[in-house]
């Protein structure tokens, strides 16, 4: 009998821990991230990790918006 680890258990037991870095994070572990982490200093790693993840997911957003003047058309 093989057992198997859910890949997301790592990445919620780092998510608390402030010196561990969490990995990739996507939007909602990120937004979880920030909400923990909001008292943290710039050397808290999960913290870190949910800037980067949040500022990319903006920037995503803004560059898939449509520009004004393809609305007009």
């Amino acid at each position: 009998m093989s057992f198997q680890y859910a890949p997301t258990l790592r990445l919620y037991q780092n998510l608390y821990d402030c010196l561990s870095d969490p990995g990739e994070l996507d939007v909602i572990d990120a937004i979880r991230a920030a909400e923990i982490h909001t008292a943290c200093s710039e050397r808290c790693q999960p913290r870190r990790r949910a800037q980067q993840t949040i500022a990319s997911a903006r920037s995503t957003e803004v560059e898939r918006r449509p520009k004004a003047d393809q609305l007009a058309e």
